[in-house]
């Protein structure tokens, strides 16, 4: 998903979410401390393992430079802050991640458990993100590195506004959250946002047609006796043990939907097609599309996805 991108007409409607407000200072997130996280058992399957690099590896690409932002991002559990570092502290922070490097191991998995640490580098045509805990790093990449960091000292040199996010669940937009969550091929509530719920305003319903096998086609209707107002986005959403969490986006690209009024009169519809690269490839389970409708409300559809491919019942 590197090269696909939307580039807003107007205005950015998807911007990132936050994160719970809670207790805690909201001045400094405070030292963590000195852990080492489990590593997972070694497969008993009988085919080989890949062997793994031995060889220490540089935490930062080279193309981290340049005017982009630079985000720091800290989560414990109940309090969300981040930080956005400008120059020079910016060029400070980089030049001490640039001479850090991480390792490899076998069978390496990222904590569930212990403060959390985020980074986020805006770049010309995709972003590069970090998560960390604990010692292990977990990127944009798609690594999972053993590394040691100390992400109190960048925190305390970034020099920015902290801002304080609520949230419900987890952090959405968190640094590299779709890694973090699909980590084990499927979706772990631990690392996803619980999803909005909100009725439809009456009248107003959306039905799904298959497009394909990895795409949708979506009608919204209005039966009702007043005028929905509604915009272009919409938000793909999990269900895991009977409750509906945020699907995150597939990669770091760049995303917008255009920020335009739409209205849909009574007797009207409106047809369009979600556009899942979004977040395809998706992992086995049920699926909705929400639609928000007027005073934040949203009508929404379901579908399933079996083998990769998508299904309306």
């Amino acid at each position: 998903m590197r090269d696909r991108r939307v580039w807003p007409a107007l205005l950015l409607a998807l911007a990132l979410a936050g994160c719970t407000a809670g207790g805690g200072d909201p001045v400094s997130p405070g030292n963590l401390p000195d852990s080492t996280p489990e590593a997972a058992p070694a497969s008993s399957a009988t085919a080989p393992l890949e062997p793994v690099s031995t060889e220490p590896a540089a935490l930062l690409p080279e193309d981290t430079g340049g005017d982009g932002a630079m985000t720091l991002w800290y989560w414990d559990g109940e309090t969300c802050l981040t930080q956005t570092v400008f120059q020079p502290q910016k060029g400070e922070l980089l030049a001490d991640l640039s001479a850090l490097t991480g390792q490899a191991e076998a069978g390496l998995t990222f904590p569930e458990e212990g403060p959390l640490w985020g980074l986020s580098l805006t770049r010309t045509e995709y972003d590069f993100e970090a998560a960390w805990r604990q010692g292990v790093w977990s990127d944009s990449e798609g690594r999972v590195l053993r590394a040691e960091v100390d992400f109190q000292a960048l925190w305390d040199g970034g020099g920015g506004d902290l801002s304080q996010r609520e949230v419900q669940g987890f952090p959405a937009g968190f640094p590299n959250q779709r890694n973090l969550a699909l980590a084990a091929g499927t979706w772990n509530p631990a690392f996803l946002t619980l999803g909005q719920e909100a009725p439809a305003p009456a009248g107003v319903t959306l039905e799904l047609e298959a497009d394909g096998s990895d795409g949708l086609t979506g009608t919204l209707g209005n039966s009702g006796t007043q005028t929905c107002f509604f915009g272009e986005g919409y938000e793909l959403q999990a269900a895991l043990e009977g409750v509906w969490y945020s699907v995150p986006y597939r990669d770091t690209g760049h995303y917008a939907f255009n920020s335009i009024g739409l209205t849909l009169r009574p007797g009207e519809i409106y047809v369009f097609q979600p556009w899942m690269d979004l977040w395809l490839p998706l992992p086995d389970g049920d699926y909705r599309i929400c639609k928000s409708c007027g005073d934040g409300m949203a009508a929404s559809a379901g579908f399933s996805v079996a083998e990769g491919a998508v299904q309306v019942p």
